[in-house]
């Protein structure tokens, strides 16, 4: 008997839900949205560097920690942001807790055409993102908005050069 009871029960309640007041509010669609973010970001001007004649090398590593011999300089980088199409971060050790260079570390890792460098000169800001022609200068480390300035970048094609070189810009 109760097994004959059961559909046409399921029978009944579809149809009641099928006569429900069309005013009864549907369920909320979850939506994905970026948490907001306490980290601040600012546009500054880039620095203009005269690249005719100089000579350039590719990093060897994508994140340095400042201990190492060989620091990428300006015109390594210049010519990675121009010619490689890249994104440097230049962060302040002094200003940035370890907490926060480890994300940037693990960040800058799986990026695509990125380095990070520990700032040699006085720093305008704990990060400063450049990219192309273009400079970001943040409070502090956001892989999320780093990923969105990463994303801004469009790639081409772009002339294979070697290891190191000289620039004729």
């Amino acid at each position: 008997m109760i097994r004959h009871a059961l559909p046409v029960l399921a029978v009944l309640a579809l149809l009641a839900g099928c006569t429900a007041s069309p005013d009864a509010a549907a369920p909320p669609t979850p939506t994905l949205s970026k948490p907001p973010s306490a980290i601040t970001c600012e546009s500054a001007e880039p620095e203009v560097i005269d690249m005719e004649g100089a000579t350039w090398v590719h990093p060897r590593n994508s994140f340095y920690e400042g201990t190492e011999e060989d620091i990428p300089g300006e015109y390594d980088l210049q010519h990675l942001l121009l010619g490689d199409n890249a994104i440097v971060v230049i962060y302040d050790r002094a200003a940035l807790p370890q907490a926060a260079i480890d994300p940037l570390r693990d960040w800058i890792t799986y990026e695509t055409a990125a380095v990070a460098i520990p700032s040699t000169d006085e720093p305008r800001a704990p990060i400063e993102v450049r990219i192309a022609d273009t400079v970001t200068l943040c409070d502090g480390v956001d892989t999320l908005q780093l990923t969105e300035l990463s994303q801004s970048r469009t790639f081409g094609d772009v002339e294979q050069h070697g290891d190191e070189g000289t620039s004729e810009r």
